[in-house]
């Protein structure tokens, strides 16, 4: 950078910083900004160079909406939200305002961080978790989403109970079944056969997924910064645990919480209850990670994901499209490590660094259930998806793979997604209401996603209804079969082995859960009214329930819900589904029966020689 003096435009300063910018990728598509001491240029990021000394930065996690930028003012950096893919699973998300870090306060000594509830000690009945029960976010610590316990596939309403507030997903066990009222801060325990409230318990700041049940206790985190412990049979506090560093307090989305919020659901491992307190690897000191033990609190081990922060002084630098950093998400186990996101750790929680494969951030983490957005983000932004592979994908789409989807459940043999967006506009899959619907599918798990060019890729298959799109450069067509590897903007994951199954259905899945051989989904029907088109996305056209063989995805039942399910808030336990739903209510599904009434109604109305077929509905709807 050069300085001149404006009156003579003689050269009065000459700055000359290396590695600062990110130079494979091209300028962002708004103006640079600067202020008495910093040049922010905004070539990958957020570049600072620093007029008055050597304070020089660079911060590819931060980002802004094109054509505005980013505003510095108020002694903050304020960020609003763009819709670039670079950076996935890094790059801070949302309207965000950052300052430059202050002197750091002392974190809370460790000895100081547990605080003993009237229930220490006392919670007597651990019972074991049964196998028809669903004790966590998605069912185990591996976030399946599957249950080996059969549901009917004719099911009907049995009981609704309205809570009247935002809510989680259920869990049950114990007969008692398990929610978290997001906004107001509140768990709750219903009685499963009744859905009669038993207790309640609020906290001070949002829960954004379920709790754990184990052995009696109840385990969750909250926006507060803290982790608690419930006695599950009368809501008791059994412990509360500080996981944040300290207690200090920001507004997020008209809320007070925790400048390093815990989530909701805590993941219970081989006697380990694991947590994570922060927002991403690059701000407030990281996230901390911690390893308790259930019944009381006791630390047992700890860990902080932390940067990479690179030092332009000495010639460090991050590459365009990926970082290596991470934002929190729900953690998950599997294979005996523990994954945030594209993190992979130790069960004593030490990172293992994982080499990169490509100049696009590819690397083989392990295989896992991820999202590039994180397991409980429902916007559906069209160029995230979730993945239960080996590979974290980095810099590439993935709309043409397998076993990748804005939603999945795994069993022991296959994976079943939904595909929203099949068709594509240059850099953008996309989708269209009322056409075909969503794509259900189902892969084998050894179907693993590929990339065209990279050592041992195959043949790509056709299966889309659109497999090349065009580059918005004329008539030039990018196709399927085209290089990816190590390339951006390419058509990205492809798949070379066909798919066990798909099928069309005119319902926008929302929520899925595969309870023995049946495959359930839940969501709005995917219909489009020009006069009122926002009616379905807004939930105001009721909803369908739709049962599928796992097998091979025929449809085995369907019957209508009045309202949307949350956001993956179906389970299945005890032989019936429940689902948290979008006005607040919780409703409960059991097996359809038919009365002693209707049956005699129905085999009075056959004529004699349909006796056969009509007892033979009749047992069939009994059954």
């Amino acid at each position: 950078m050069i300085g001149w003096d404006l009156h003579t435009g003689t050269e009065k300063r000459r700055i000359l910083v290396k590695n600062l910018r990110s130079p494979e990728h091209h300028h962002r598509c708004y103006r640079n900004k600067a202020t008495a001491r910093y040049l922010i240029s905004s070539y990958e990021g957020a570049e600072f160079l620093d007029f008055q000394g050597d304070n020089h930065c660079q911060n590819n996690w931060l980002r802004g909406a094109c054509m505005n930028g980013m505003m510095p003012c108020n002694g903050m950096l304020y960020v609003p939200p763009d819709q670039c893919f670079c950076q996935p699973g890094a790059k801070l998300l949302g309207y965000a305002a950052v300052k430059a870090q202050t002197i750091k306060a002392r974190p809370k000594p460790d000895k100081k961080r547990l605080k003993k509830g009237r229930a220490y000690g006392a919670v007597i009945d651990r019972e074991s978790v049964s196998d028809s029960d669903w004790p966590t976010f998605r069912h185990d610590p591996a976030r399946s989403g599957t249950t080996g316990t059969a549901v009917p596939h004719r099911v009907t309403e049995d009981w609704k109970v309205k809570l009247g507030t935002k809510l989680t997903a259920p869990v049950v066990t114990g007969g008692k079944l398990f929610v978290a009222a997001c906004d107001t801060h509140t768990v709750l325990a219903l009685d499963v056969a009744s859905g009669k409230q038993l207790w309640r318990f609020t906290v001070d700041g949002r829960v954004d997924s379920p709790p754990t049940i184990y052995q009696g206790m109840v385990l969750f985190g909250s926006s507060d910064g803290h982790v608690y412990c419930l006695r599950a049979s009368d809501g008791e506090l059994v412990w509360r645990f500080l996981a944040a560093p300290l207690d200090r307090r920001v507004v997020c989305f008209d809320q007070v919480e925790s400048v390093w919020p815990v989530h909701g659901s805590v993941l219970v491992e081989n006697g380990v209850a694991y947590f994570t307190a922060g927002r991403s690897t690059y701000l407030d000191g990281g996230i901390s990670v911690w390893g308790v033990e259930p019944a009381t609190g006791k630390i047992l081990y700890k860990g902080l994901l932390e940067g990479p922060h690179q030092d332009v002084d000495k010639g460090e630098r991050d590459v365009a499209f990926y970082i290596l950093g991470a934002n929190s998400d729900v953690l998950v186990a599997e294979d005996g490590f523990i994954y945030m996101r594209q993190k992979k750790m130790t069960p004593q929680l030490t990172e293992i660094e994982v080499p990169i494969l490509s100049n696009k951030g590819a690397q083989n983490v392990g295989l896992h259930v991820f999202s590039t957005a994180g397991l409980l983000d429902g916007s559906w932004y069209n160029r995230t998806f979730w993945m239960y592979a080996k590979r974290w994908p980095g810099f590439q789409l993935a709309n043409q793979a397998p076993k990748t989807g804005q939603l999945l459940v795994v069993d022991d043999e296959k994976t079943y997604a939904v595909r929203v967006f099949y068709r594509r506009n240059v850099h953008s899959p996309m989708f269209f209401p009322g056409k075909e619907g969503y794509l259900l599918f189902a892969d084998a798990n050894t179907n693993e996603p590929q990339l065209v060019g990279e050592q041992g890729s195959r043949e790509p298959i056709r299966w889309l209804p659109q497999s090349d799109y065009s580059r918005g450069r004329g008539d030039q067509i990018r196709e399927l079969e085209s290089e990816a590897f190590g390339l951006d903007k390419m058509i990205g994951y492809t798949r070379a082995e066909p798919p066990a199954w798909m099928h069309w259905l005119p319902v926008r899945i929302r929520a899925m859960v595969k309870a023995g051989d049946v495959l359930f989904v839940a969501g709005p029907p995917d219909v489009f009214d020009a006069e009122d088109p926002y009616a379905v996305f807004e939930g105001r056209r009721g909803a369908k329930l739709v049962a599928v063989s796992a097998k091979d995805g025929e449809k085995l039942y369907e019957t209508q819900l009045e309202c949307p399910p949350v956001f993956d808030g179906m389970i299945a336990a005890g032989g019936r589904l429940f689902a948290s739903l979008r006005d607040g209510s919780v409703v409960c599904l059991a097996e359809q029966t038919i009365s002693k009434v209707e049956s005699k109604n129905l085999f009075n109305a056959c004529p004699k020689r349909q006796l056969t077929v009509c007892q033979g509905k009749i047992n069939e709807r009994t059954n």
